[in-house]
């Protein structure tokens, strides 16, 4: 049964259902999901650069010399002026043993001496009375013969006698045991009263602290890969006498002066797989002690045509290093790299896929992947932009 309204009511209710239609229409496009704005990241335009190309290894201290001092004598000694661990200068008198059988035995030389002399002369003044003895054959040629004989037979005796003498001022003055060079006294092993043997008993150890050496050694890899560089021009001033080395200390502290390097031995050690190597430093104070361990840092070369990226924008994988870079259409592109050492608190990118002119992203990592599009703006260091 239809029931009729009237026309004004239908009229009404047309109007409200549209109303309705279009309310519902209006609910639907506000709650559609709007598009995610495109992230933002900072990015650093890269250059090719020359940066210092410095080499960090680890070093021990050596003493240029390491003296085992010997008695040259055998004898008792009467005296030790230097006591241990006192600092000494080459000729310091170490020890004194007792003098007394070295000035008999030079006196004793000394009168062998005379006596060959006055035998000598003797001989001679007869061998010339026997010359004119001869000459009116008033003697035989044999009386002659042994004549001659007599005057070789001192002579060799005087010869003799002064070679003790030599060897007895030797003796007398080696009864004084000096310092061979300035350095360090260890711990004696003989004291006063102790009968020490000639070149046997080792009295002393002494060691020389300025300068001091430290030694190093270079992988054979890096050696290689460093005569590589040099060859094709990467790393320029390369000329060790150049070099200057730097020491720091176990617990971080750096040494006032920079050293020198003194010697790289011409061998592998097969033992290492390492090129030894050598640096000298001045050490006025003894601050440096034979034994000691020091990070070493080797600087003067140079390094061309490497790019500097901020830390943070290397990602480190398990298997490579990466970077980001914004392409020509703000997409993301990850680049494979080499990095070398830090300068400036920056790697140095020193192989891989990087190209001068790249856009490397610095900050704004963690909101992008490759192949994503991206808002840059420029990587500001220290409040100042950084430079393209």
């Amino acid at each position: 049964m239809l029931i009729h309204l009237p026309r004004r009511v239908s009229r009404c209710f047309a109007i409200l259902l549209v109303c309705e239609i279009l309310f519902l229409t209006g609910c639907k496009e506000a709650h559609k999901p709007q598009p995610r704005p495109l992230p933002t990241v900072s990015v650093i335009t890269v250059h090719p650069q020359t940066v210092p190309f410095d080499a960090e290894y680890i070093g021990q201290g050596i003493s240029p010399y390491d003296v085992e001092v010997l008695s040259q004598v055998t004898g008792t000694i009467v005296d030790r002026p230097m006591v241990d661990g006192a600092d000494i200068q080459a000729g310091d008198i170490l020890f004194v043993i007792d003098d007394v059988p070295f000035e008999s035995a030079l006196a004793n030389a000394k009168a062998r001496v005379a006596q060959g002399v006055s035998t000598l002369e003797n001989n001679k003044r007869t061998l010339e009375r026997f010359d004119q003895l001869l000459s009116k054959k008033a003697i035989s040629q044999k009386d002659y013969d042994d004549a001659q004989t007599a005057v070789l037979t001192a002579e060799a005796v005087v010869n003799s006698a002064k070679a003790d003498v030599v060897k007895a001022e030797w003796d007398l003055a080696n009864t004084k045991i000096k310092s061979p060079v300035s350095g360090r006294l260890g711990k004696a092993n003989f004291s006063v009263g102790a009968l020490v043997k000639a070149q046997t008993d080792i009295l002393v150890r002494l060691q020389q602290f300025d300068p001091l050496w430290v030694t190093f050694t270079i992988p054979e890899t890096a050696m290689l890969q460093m005569q590589r560089d040099i060859a094709a021009k990467r790393i320029i001033d390369a000329d060790a006498q150049n070099f200057e080395v730097h020491l720091t200390f176990a617990d971080g502290t750096d040494y006032e002066h920079s050293g020198k390097m003194n010697f790289a031995d011409v061998n592998v050690r097969s033992d290492m797989a390492a090129v030894e190597s050598r640096a000298t430093f001045p050490n006025p104070n003894k601050k440096l002690l034979p034994g000691q361990f020091f990070r070493l840092r080797i600087s003067g070369p140079k390094k061309t045509g490497v790019y500097l990226v901020p830390q943070r924008a290397v990602q480190i994988n398990p298997t490579n290093k990466i970077v980001y870079v914004v392409g020509a259409d703000n997409k993301i592109e990850a680049r494979e790299v080499q990095t070398g050492q830090w300068y400036d608190n920056s790697w140095v990118i020193e192989g891989g896929s990087l190209h001068a002119g790249d856009r490397v992203v610095v900050d704004g990592v963690q909101f992008i992947t490759p192949g994503a599009t991206v808002v840059t703006k420029d990587f500001v260091k220290n409040g100042q932009e950084e430079p393209k």
